[in-house]
């Protein structure tokens, strides 16, 4: 069997793990491995990804690749959460959360909710988000000639840009 070359690191908060549990949680992150294969695969890769869980995380979601962490803006976080809540959860996205220092306490005070009230609707969507995050997250470095895949809209400093399907393109950056 071959052992797995690239490690995708979900640090996630008690209420986001106790929302991915509500709808399976082992078949949730299988199906995540599958989407992150096939995504490598897309792009040329042949390493064998491991998604690994872990819970107790202060923030709704972390995510780290081969031990890098990878950033999201929190305005990210909130279109997933529009494009994947029913109509009537989208409002949780609205920042009300209380006193917490990060942007993305919204999350976790919806998923406490969703779990406490056994909706089933509500903890997939919170599922599908981790699961559209993991594969929207990114690191960049500086590489002049090389290029970056967002789908964050471009800077107005940044001259070079292009869209595909929702998928910015700009040279001067480099994702890794």
């Amino acid at each position: 069997m071959t052992q797995p070359s690239f490690h995708l690191d979900l640090e996630l908060h008690d209420a986001i793990v106790a929302a991915v549990e509500h709808i399976g949680f082992e078949a949730w992150t299988e199906r995540v491995e599958a989407e992150v294969l096939t995504y490598m695969r897309r792009l040329g890769l042949s390493s064998l990804p491991r998604v690994r869980i872990h819970s107790g995380g202060a923030r709704a979601i972390t995510v780290r690749a081969s031990g890098s962490t990878l950033s999201y803006r929190p305005s990210f976080l909130v279109r997933l959460w529009f494009g994947l809540a029913p109509r009537e959860m989208r409002s949780a996205a609205d920042g009300s959360s209380g006193n917490s220092i990060y942007p993305d306490a919204w999350l976790i005070s919806c998923s406490q909710a969703l779990v406490l009230s056994r909706d089933a609707s509500g903890c997939q969507a919170v599922a599908a988000l981790v699961a559209q995050l993991v594969l929207g997250t990114r690191r960049t470095t500086r590489s002049p000639g090389s290029c970056s895949v967002t789908n964050e809209p471009p800077l107005r400093r940044q001259n070079t840009w292009s869209c595909s399907a929702g998928v910015w393109t700009t040279c001067g950056t480099r994702s890794a």
